[in-house]
């Protein structure tokens, strides 16, 4: 961890308001919120953050660049990595990132680990799904993950059923 400033900035998306935090060196925490931050104590990296996430919810960005500064264990750090590598339009299941990073056993570990992603979007969480293509667990809520898998899709013109969901 290093010994960076805080700062926090707040997102009015078509899913509600989302708060951001960040460190010196990159986003900290990105969430789904009822209220937006009282106080906007912003920095550069939080405005970077946001003229992306308008990019992405207009159907114009598909990679965030903005940097990122996990503050997680080395597994969830492995874990989040390559569920940061899951493509706009795509869709992994908890299995397939257990078999990828070759602990075919640890699903439910992956699951766990992914579900305390703190950078929602960002670190496209909601990318993964069940086994059987189910939508099961997200921090966001079930109806935001439908949503943006809905949003990703149309954004690169793929239909619910070529993503094999189940919704």
């Amino acid at each position: 961890m290093s010994d960076s400033s805080s700062y926090f900035g707040s997102f009015n998306s078509p899913l509600g308001n989302i708060n951001i935090s960040a460190s010196d060196t990159g986003i900290t925490a990105l969430q789904f919120i009822e209220q937006p931050t009282l106080s906007d104590e912003g920095n550069e990296i939080i405005e970077h953050c946001k003229r992306e996430l308008n990019a992405y919810f207009s159907g114009i960005l598909k990679d965030f660049s903005v940097p990122l500064d996990l503050k997680c264990s080395d597994f969830q750090q492995q874990v989040l990595a390559h569920v940061k590598t899951v493509q706009l339009g795509t869709t992994s299941s908890y299995l397939q990132v257990a078999k990828t990073l070759l602990m075919p056993t640890a699903s439910r570990a992956i699951g766990l680990a992914n579900s305390k992603n703190k950078i929602l979007i960002l670190i496209p969480c909601h990318r993964i799904i069940g086994s059987s293509g189910s939508l099961v667990g997200y921090a966001g809520g079930l109806e935001r993950k439908q949503w943006l898998l809905a949003h990703e899709a149309k954004v690169c013109g793929i239909t619910r059923r070529q993503l094999s969901l189940q919704f």
